[in-house]
């Protein structure tokens, strides 16, 4: 079973590494969806509970991310290295004997999304 909690947050970035109108400073509102799968315990009827999905993004993620310039903590934020970054910080607090991340999605704008899953992050911890 897959449970699905989304977010938004709003931030400004330039890309560095990028020739038009991205590298001139700019901000976008963000829309983030997190992507749990797991089996529902029997006894709670849940997965994992919305609000300690909720609680996590916030504390460890939109905390850092919303109103802020992302380039204070990236060199060159594109939605595919803030996605990457916001998948391998919540792995691990959303990873249990019953449920993990599978994927999380990050959308710039309403048809500009990256999905990175755990699969990606496989990848990239048997290359490193």
């Amino acid at each position: 079973m897959t449970v699905q909690k989304d977010f938004r947050f709003d931030a400004a970035h330039q890309l560095t590494h990028y020739h038009g109108k991205c590298e001139s400073l700019h901000g976008h509102t963000y829309y983030l969806s997190v992507f749990v799968e797991g089996e529902m315990d029997r006894s709670s009827g849940m997965v994992i509970d919305f609000l300690h999905i909720t609680n996590t993004v916030q504390e460890i993620i939109l905390s850092k991310l919303d109103h802020k310039n992302l380039n204070d903590m990236f060199e060159n934020p594109s939605t595919e290295i803030v996605a990457e970054w916001i998948f391998k910080t919540l792995y691990p607090p959303l990873q249990s004997t019953t449920y993990h991340l599978a994927s999380i999605r990050l959308s710039e704008t309403p048809s500009s999304h990256i999905t990175y899953s755990k699969e990606d992050y496989a990848r990239y911890t048997e290359r490193n």
